[in-house]
C-alpha cells in the first residue's frame, strides 16, 4: 500500500469534518441508515465512505464545463477525422462489422450525452479516466443516498448551514426519456422497458425493478425485464402486455459479440430502426465512449485538427493515451517506439481494452511483473486496446466508523453524471490503497454520494 499520496481536502471538506467531530458523531450510524435501505444494498452492495463527497461551486462548473466540451470533440471525431464514415472510425475503434452495423442502423445527427465520466483527482486537478457515454453505467440511483443521508440530524444541520444541495440523476434521465418519446407515438404516460440480457438481468433484477419504480412516480409507466420477454407483433415490442414506448438499454455493445445475445437483440434494433421504439441509448453512444476516441483525442499526429483551446483542454484533463500499436508515436516530448516506451515506462502505464466495461481486461502496469507484462504487451498488440499513463490520485479524509474524531485518507473515484451539457449528479468509490490499480466495488472499494454547492447559476 502506498502511504504517499497528497491528501487534499477542499475548504467544504474541512468544514464537515469539523462539524461531524464537533457534534460527536460516530459515522458508522451514517452507514447503518444505507444498509438498512434494501434497495440501497441491492445496488451497491454494504460497502461505504463514512460522509459524503463535497464539491465546491467552482470544480462543478468546471467539470460540467470540461466534460460538456469534450463530449463535443467526441462526437465530432467521425467529421474531423474520417469523413464524417462511421464504419471506417467503428474500424478504428475495435468494433466487428455487426457492431458497426448497429451503430449505423441506429444513430442520429446528434448524440445524446448520458453518461458517466471517471475520473481522479491529481493535485492540479481532475483527470479522465474514461467517459462511458452509455445508458448503461451503475451509479444512477445515487440520489437515494443523498436522501437516505439527510435523515442523520447532524448531517442534515451541515447540509442546510452550508446550503448544499444534490442532483436527482434519474429525474434528469426521465426529462431525457420523454424528450426522446417525442420522437415516437408514446401515450401521454411513457411506457420505459429497463432491459438487459438474460444472464446479465438476473443478479440486478432488483435494482432494475427500484429504478423502474422510481420512473413510475415520475410521469413514467416503468417495467424491468430480460430481452427474452419481449413480444415483437408487427415490428413492435411489448413486454408484460403493453406496448413498449422505450427501452433504455443495458445490454452493451460487447452483447452484440455472443450470437443467442445478438439474436434477443437485432428486434429492438429493427423496432428502433422503423421508428417504432425510442431506444436509449443508441448504439452510436458507445463509439464516442470507447477508449480508443481518448486515443484518438490525445495523438499528437491529430492535433492540427483541434484549435488551441481543444487542445488545451484535451491536454488538461486527458491523460496520454495511445492505441497499442506497435511503430513511432509521441510520449514525454518527443518520439519513442510505442513498445520499447510501454516496457521501459510499465510503473506508469495502464493497457485497457476499448470496448470492454467494468474493468474487465484492465492491467495497471504496476500490478504486473515485467514477463507478465511484456506478454500482455505482445498478446494485445494491434488489437483493441490502449495505453494510458497512470494517474495518481490524492486521497481526501474520511471518519472511521466507530471511532468519533479519528479519520484516514481514501483514494476516490469520482463518477460523475453528464446529461446533455448538464452535470447531473456524482458517485464516489474510494479506497484506503491509492495503488489498487482499478478502484471499483470488485477490488473492495466503498461507496458514496456527492453534495456540491450551487454557483451564482443553475447548475
Amino acid at each position: 500500500m502506498n502511504t504517499d499520496a497528497t491528501n487534499v481536502n477542499g475548504p467544504l471538506t474541512v468544514r464537515c469534518l469539523e462539524h461531524l467531530a464537533t457534534a460527536e458523531v460516530d459515522t458508522a450510524d451514517l452507514i447503518a441508515l444505507i444498509r438498512a435501505s434494501e434497495h440501497l444494498v441491492a445496488s451497491y452492495g454494504d460497502r461505504y465512505v463514512t460522509r459524503p463527497a463535497l464539491l465546491e461551486a467552482d470544480r462543478v462548473r468546471g467539470l460540467q464545463s470540461d466534460l460538456s466540451r469534450l463530449f463535443a470533440l467526441l462526437a465530432s471525431l467521425p467529421q474531423r477525422l474520417f469523413g464524417g464514415d462511421l464504419r471506417a472510425i467503428g474500424h478504428a475503434a475495435g468494433m466487428i462489422p455487426y457492431q458497426i452495423d448497429a451503430v449505423e442502423r441506429t444513430a442520429q445527427d446528434v448524440p445524446t450525452c448520458l453518461g458517466r465520466a471517471d475520473l481522479y483527482g491529481e493535485a492540479d486537478g481532475f483527470r479522465l479516466l474514461e467517459f462511458n457515454i452509455v445508458s448503461a453505467v451503475g451509479g444512477l440511483e445515487n440520489a437515494e443516498l443523498n436522501r437516505v443521508l439527510l435523515r442523520h440530524p447532524a448531517l442534515a444541520a451541515f447540509v442546510a448551514e452550508t446550503g448544499l444541495q444534490y442532483v436527482d440523476t434519474l429525474a434528469r434521465i426521465a426529462d431525457v426519456i420523454k424528450a426522446e418519446c417525442e420522437r415516437t407515438n408514446a401515450g401521454s404516460v411513457p411506457v420505459v422497458a429497463i432491459v438487459d440480457t438474460p444472464s446479465n438481468f438476473a443478479p440486478f433484477a432488483e435494482r432494475f425493478k427500484f429504478m423502474a419504480d422510481i420512473w413510475s412516480g415520475m410521469g413514467l409507466d416503468g417495467i424491468a425485464c430480460s430481452l427474452d420477454r419481449f413480444d415483437v407483433r408487427s415490428g413492435r415490442l411489448f413486454a408484460e402486455g403493453r406496448y413498449i414506448d422505450v427501452v433504455y438499454r443495458y445490454f452493451l455493445m460487447e452483447d452484440l459479440l455472443d450470437p443467442d445475445s445478438q439474436a434477443m437483440i437485432e428486434p429492438v434494433l429493427r423496432a428502433a430502426e422503423k421508428g417504432n421504439v425510442a431506444l436509449l441509448s443508441r448504439m452510436d453512444a458507445e463509439l464516442y465512449g470507447s477508449k480508443a476516441m481518448m486515443a484518438l483525442l490525445s495523438d499528437d499526429a491529430n492535433r492540427s485538427v483541434f484549435t488551441a483551446d481543444e487542445a488545451e483542454l484535451i491536454d488538461r484533463i486527458l491523460p496520454w493515451t495511445r492505441m497499442l500499436r506497435a511503430g513511432p508515436v509521441t510520449a514525454d516530448g518527443g518520439p519513442v517506439d510505442l513498445m520499447d516506451y510501454a516496457q521501459a515506462s510499465q510503473s506508469a502505464l495502464v493497457l485497457k481494452p476499448t470496448l470492454l466495461h467494468g474493468g474487465i481486461g484492465v492491467v495497471p502496469g504496476w500490478t504486473a511483473s515485467p514477463e507478465q507484462w511484456r506478454e500482455y504487451l505482445l498478446a494485445c498488440s494491434g488489437g483493441p486496446y490502449v495505453l494510458q499513463r497512470r494517474v495518481r490520485p490524492v486521497t481526501e479524509s474520511f471518519p472511521v466508523a466507530g471511532r468519533p474524531g479519528a479519520v484516514e485518507p481514501l483514494a476516490l473515484n469520482w463518477g460523475v453524471f453528464m446529461i446533455g451539457d448538464e452535470y447531473a449528479g456524482t458517485l464516489i468509490r474510494g479506497a484506503a490503497d491509492p495503488d489498487v490499480g482499478v478502484l471499483s466495488r470488485a477490488t473492495g472499494a466503498r461507496v458514496g454520494c456527492c453534495f456540491h454547492k450551487p454557483g451564482s447559476e443553475p447548475i
